[in-house]
């Protein structure tokens, strides 16, 4: 099986293999998580072998969160990505090197919508460094039958921006933006109740404005992933981002 990522997949066993080019760089963050500690209900699977662009790790029994019609999981999430903010972040990249590299992607398809999300990135107060998933969205969460998390396909290479704003914009774009419903990626559940939640939850803490303020940054960075007959969903589907985010100005 191919990912998303262009990642290939095969069960051996009790094992999946998985081959892709960041893979030392995964299997390091795994322990890397083990050793800052995980929070019940959450966790990281085992690992067999590491080899560059190749690892094996435990074969999951379970489901993807974006199958899951229940919420309760999400407050499992949110308290580990609460650790992770009071954690130092294991990369040493800066808010200016993340701006840099989202005006890199701008600048590969400019468009007014992309544009206007990278002007209110970078008048806007720096997101704060520290360890994190890179990656978070449920699509990168599996759930076991008691309803452990177990967090799967971290983003962590050297030289990339840490935040757990970050991660926070990515459960966002699961839950509150219609990208993954766009490209059929949701499993048809409805996650408006997930949302709601998530938005009560971040606006109790003060949060909720710049979480949508890292969910635009994640869509600048993945539309030219899209073809480009289907970009222009992703320009109007930003558009629709900037005005909730200027409302609340």
């Amino acid at each position: 099986m191919r990912g998303a990522s262009g990642a290939r997949v095969s069960l051996r066993g009790d094992y999946v293999h998985k081959l892709c080019g960041d893979a030392e760089e995964q299997a390091a963050w795994f322990r890397h998580a083990e050793r800052i500690g995980l929070v019940p209900g959450v966790r990281v699977p085992s690992l067999g072998f590491v080899v560059p662009k190749a690892y094996q790790m435990e074969f999951i029994r379970g489901h993807l969160a974006t199958a899951e019609s229940s919420v309760m999981y999400i407050e499992a999430c949110i308290g580990q990505i609460e650790v992770w903010a009071n954690t130092p972040p294991a990369t040493d990249g800066d808010w200016t090197s993340y701006l840099s590299r989202l005006q890199d992607h701008v600048s590969l398809c400019p468009t007014r919508e992309m544009d206007a999300a990278m002007d209110l990135l970078m008048t806007a107060e720096p997101f704060p460094r520290s360890f994190c998933h890179g990656d978070f969205t449920l699509e990168n969460i599996l759930l076991e039958s008691d309803g452990t998390c177990v967090l799967i396909d971290p983003n962590f290479k050297s030289g990339l921006f840490q935040s757990y704003i970050l991660d926070l914009g990515k459960l966002l774009q699961s839950t509150h933006t219609r990208y993954h419903k766009m490209f059929d990626s949701n499993h048809g559940v409805d996650l408006s109740r997930h949302d709601a939640w998530l938005r009560k939850k971040l606006e109790k803490k003060d949060l909720w404005r710049r979480a949508h303020l890292a969910c635009i940054s994640h869509i600048i960075r993945l539309r030219k992933y899209r073809p480009e007959d289907q970009r222009p969903l992703v320009d109007c589907l930003l558009g629709e981002m900037i005005k909730e985010y200027e409302r609340t100005l």
